[in-house]
């Protein structure tokens, strides 16, 4: 399998995640198994941890090499994502205040 690889979650209501093979071009989507649904593909450590529905926006952070899910409020971290790895391991852990992780970020009304 590529080593390049593009994950898309989509769907209103049964969030479907899809993975791309970008190295194929039109022929690389879908890889076999996809798409999954999104607590499928990103399991949670605790039950209380499971991210929720209707995320906002998903993140990689290349500084922390790590991926973060975002809504509202907060945000939960996959734990256990790593980008050499082939199988795709996610374990996703949270929520927490989006302001306990990024000082930075201005408050803003949505």
């Amino acid at each position: 399998m590529s080593s390049v690889l593009a994950v898309f979650c989509r769907g209103a209501i049964k969030v479907k995640v899809y993975a791309y093979d970008v190295s194929r071009g039109k022929e690389g989507c879908c890889l076999p198994g996809y798409p999954k649904h999104i607590h499928k593909e990103f399991p949670s450590v605790t039950k209380e941890s499971s991210l929720p529905s209707h995320l906002d926006a998903v993140y990689y952070s290349y500084t922390d090499r790590s991926m973060y899910f975002f809504k509202g409020i907060y945000y939960w971290h996959n734990v256990a994502f790593n980008p050499l790895d082939r199988r795709r391991t996610n374990k996703v852990k949270g929520p927490w205040l989006i302001s306990s992780k990024w000082y930075d970020i201005c408050d803003v009304e949505v």
